[in-house]
């Protein structure tokens, strides 16, 4: 038994102490002598009495509670130190990346502690992190601006950052399309949307456009074989979601002045873009790269070698796309020219040159 006060001016406080006071006098204590002047006595006594009924079967859990307990018990956890502390308390509460700052440097701690309070002790030029009273994490203390990792932390290595293409203009998520699907500029230019199946990952290519003198128009592919079906990669995927949702900007924008045609790269006002315009922003950016005799049509090659890497798409859709492209092979150079390969082995396989042409050399250019 230990005593227990209740609140000033609070009746919550004051009714649980009252109603431990009414439980010890109606179980613990007899009638005839409430008053208690030895505390130990009446410890012992009160021990004797929960050996006694803790041995007996409880009407409303209908089980014994000492067994009871033995049950339950691997399901009890520690309860956190009631001791005092002495001096000052350094808390901190842990960041979305699992850190915490002292001393302008930042320390990683589990990341299953990210949102908590957590106590900070500096001592012998370690850092511990201690979170109800167990020491979570220890660091060394480095310098202001600095950060101390522990990979262990985040359940082995960090990752590396993704650093996928992110095209910001109608032309730059045409270009993707161009380069790692190997599509005709005509063939970008005409897609629409309803060949476009973003939850399958399916595009179908039945539509090229085509420009006469005085018009542009949507026509027919450039050969039979130009009707076909691609399997969308990821990087392709993400930046069409992406091109997706600003184009609906653009369209609000526009108003009235926008030409719904159903496009995936239209102009600003939703109608066929001019090639000839698409091959001024393309040849601007190839420049810039240091491409300047870089032709749209030679991205389709890089195509090929991309397909070769990632081997082939689901139905086998790479087979079907590297075919198609050696359609072109006595028109066009080998894949190195673009893709940063060059000829090796009698297998005609290929391998980075250093004089080569990366396709970031292209893509870092926007």
């Amino acid at each position: 038994i230990r005593p227990d006060f209740c609140l000033a001016q609070d009746p919550a406080s004051k009714g649980i102490v009252e109603h431990l006071v009414g439980y010890v006098k109606s179980d613990l204590m007899i009638p005839a002598a409430l008053s208690v002047s030895d505390l130990g006595a009446a410890n012992e006594a009160g021990r004797a009495w929960c050996a006694e009924v803790n041995t007996k079967e409880h009407a409303d859990i209908v089980a014994v509670p000492n067994e009871r307990l033995e049950t339950e018990r691997p399901l009890l956890g520690p309860l956190p130190s009631l001791r005092a502390r002495i001096g000052t308390v350094v808390t901190r509460k842990v960041d979305r990346l699992s850190c915490v700052r002292f001393g302008s440097a930042r320390y990683s701690v589990p990341t299953v502690h990210i949102g908590r309070t957590v106590e900070l002790k500096v001592a012998d030029g370690e850092v511990m992190v201690v979170f109800l009273g167990e020491s979570i994490a220890t660091h060394r203390i480095v310098p202001p601006g600095e950060t101390s990792i522990l990979d262990d932390h985040y359940g082995g290595a960090r990752p590396a950052p993704n650093r996928a293409v992110r095209p910001k203009t109608v032309t730059e998520a045409a270009w993707v399309a161009m380069l790692l699907l190997g599509l005709r500029p005509g063939e970008v230019l005409g897609l629409t949307w309803a060949a476009l199946d973003l939850r399958a990952r399916r595009l179908s290519v039945a539509h090229a456009l085509r420009r006469e003198p005085g018009r542009i128009y949507l026509g027919e592919p450039k050969t039979k074989k130009s009707r076909r079906t691609l399997d969308l990669p990821a990087p392709v995927l993400d930046a069409l979601r992406a091109h997706r949702k600003r184009q609906a900007a653009e369209r609000l924008a526009a108003g009235e002045l926008w030409e719904d045609h159903d496009l995936v790269f239209p102009s600003a006002r939703g109608t066929l873009i001019d090639p000839r315009n698409f091959r001024r922003a393309f040849d601007k950016v190839a420049a810039r790269a240091g491409l300047a005799d870089l032709h749209p049509h030679l991205l389709r090659h890089s195509a090929v070698s991309q397909v070769g890497g990632r081997g082939p798409a689901r139905g086998g859709g790479g087979r079907r796309r590297a075919r198609h492209h050696r359609h072109d092979r006595g028109r066009l150079p080998p894949p190195g020219h673009l893709v940063g390969e060059r000829p090796h082995g009698r297998h005609g396989g290929h391998v980075p040159g250093p004089g080569d042409v990366a396709p970031g050399q292209l893509l870092g250019s926007w």
